[in-house]
């Protein structure tokens, strides 16, 4: 009988036999001659036997114990690979979300510095204009002002304007933009009278379309100052501007306003597309607020346009800036269908306008003008001190900000390097691991052919020597 021990992968092994060598079933000596190998008879026991203890030594060679040893070794260092590197994911991924306030912090500090520096630029224009103008008037020149034709008219309002507001917020930055009477700002009569060219030139552009003119009022003029005088500094519409077209560099900017943007429209009808993008059915008759929400890229491109022929516009406002800090002129309209105050053809507006300029100019104070240009000295040279304090704490927290945000960045370029690292490692740990398990399953799979080959071995003998 076969003793043996039970393993549940490959079944039983661990076999011995006592096999009997002779027919009398003990071993014995023979004085029968020898015979040469070559002619002996083939003992099939003997083939067997040798068949068996091949088989055998085939099945004891194939270290299963071995492989499944180096397996769990495998699975050890995989599960701690894998650790480590989840550990050093989840490091990098904490030190990321930390960075994301911080460089947040950073864009609004860097935000605050432009704006702080856009103000520091535009106060140190406005005083050099207010110096420049303070000069010219010690030399003899007046410069009247369109804020003080409105106090003179009593424009009430008109001279609101000058301290607007916007749903309850004083717009202060917007305001302080202004400054009366010195050159090159909208209220330098100059720039007012050419403003008024470009109404004209707006309304040759309605009547060749068979629509209405549009008239002048004080309130919309004062509103149109405040808001380009701001623009001048600052590529944007104003806060609470109302329906405005703006132009910077254009001496004839209605021809920019309608003649390039009609040419895009028309490009529009043809296609009913813009840009490739097909445009919204309906898009022709739609208001212009429906429009700017509808198609708000073609509405851009020809907002200025539809201003220029809007049929419900019923009076306009116009503004000149020529000391402004970006590209000289700045140029603005405003238009709404209706009107707070009296209304002015162009040629009307004007007259009142240069009847009252030249009243100044034949009866100008000397004295007087020089200390208001002087007033007005003084306080774009506090704006430019305001402006550049604020500046410098712009800059200080941007800074701080800075630093702060690139610490926050080194760390987690650091800890993104050790989670890659650790993946890496992780990776090659799994490889092995694939490795082990393979080498395994092969182990098993050929002790469980060599034991079915050692059974078949085994039968054989055993039917030779039962």
């Amino acid at each position: 009988m076969a003793a043996g021990w039970k393993n549940e992968d490959v079944g039983w092994y661990g076999y011995s036999y006592a096999i009997n060598a002779d027919s009398n079933g003990s071993h014995g000596a023979t004085n029968q001659p020898s015979t040469p190998d070559s002619q002996k008879p083939i003992d099939p026991i003997a083939s067997a036997r040798e068949a068996y203890d091949a088989a055998k030594a085939a099945y004891d060679a194939i270290d299963v114990e071995g492989a499944r040893r180096t397996l769990s070794a495998a699975q050890t260092r995989a599960d701690e690979a894998a650790r480590v590197s989840s550990s050093a994911q989840v490091a990098y991924e904490e030190a990321a979300k930390a960075a994301e306030p911080l460089k947040d912090a950073q864009d609004v500090a860097t935000a605050q510095v432009t704006r702080a520096n856009t103000k520091a630029i535009a106060a140190q224009y406005s005083l050099n204009a207010a110096e420049q103008t303070l000069a010219d008037i010690k030399e003899g020149t007046i410069i009247p002002s369109l804020k003080d034709f409105f106090v003179d008219m009593n424009s009430d309002y008109a001279l609101r304007q000058f301290t607007r507001s916007y749903q309850g917020e004083v717009l202060t930055e917007i305001n302080e933009a202004t400054h009366s009477g010195i050159a090159g700002d909208c209220t330098d009569y100059r720039n007012v009278l050419r403003a008024l060219d470009t109404i004209r030139d707006l309304n040759k552009v309605r009547a060749s379309l068979g629509l209405n003119e549009l008239m002048v009022s004080d309130e919309l003029m004062a509103r149109e100052t405040v808001s380009t005088n701001w623009s001048a500094n600052n590529i944007a519409h104003s806060t609470g501007c109302g329906a405005e077209n703006l132009a910077w560099g254009w001496n004839k900017p209605v021809d920019g306003w309608y003649a390039s943007e009609k040419r895009i429209w028309d490009q529009a009808v043809e296609t009913n597309a813009y840009n490739g993008t097909p445009l919204p059915d309906g898009w022709q008759t739609m208001s212009a607020s429906k429009l700017s929400k509808s198609a708000p890229d073609f509405y851009h491109a020809v907002g200025h346009y539809l201003n220029v022929i809007d049929k419900s516009y019923t009076v306009v406002g116009a503004a000149c800036n020529t000391n402004g800090s970006i590209v000289t002129p700045a140029m603005g309209q405003t238009y709404r269908s209706y009107a707070y105050d009296d209304k002015f053809t162009v040629d009307q507006w004007e007259e009142r306008f240069r009847q009252w300029v030249d009243n100044k100019l034949n009866n100008a104070d000397r004295n007087q003008a020089i200390q208001k240009a002087e007033e007005e000295r003084d306080a774009a040279l506090a704006s430019l001190t305001a402006a550049n304090k604020e500046l410098a704490e712009a800059q200080e927290a941007q800074e701080t900000a800075t630093a702060r945000y690139n610490a926050a960045m080194k760390d987690v370029n650091a800890k993104k390097a050790t989670a890659d690292k650790e993946a890496a490692a992780a990776q090659k740990a799994a490889q092995d691991l694939a490795g082990a398990q393979a080498a395994y399953d092969k182990a098993v799979s050929d002790k469980r052919t060599a034991l079915a080959s050692l059974d078949a071995a085994r039968e054989k003998l055993e039917q030779l020597t039962s």
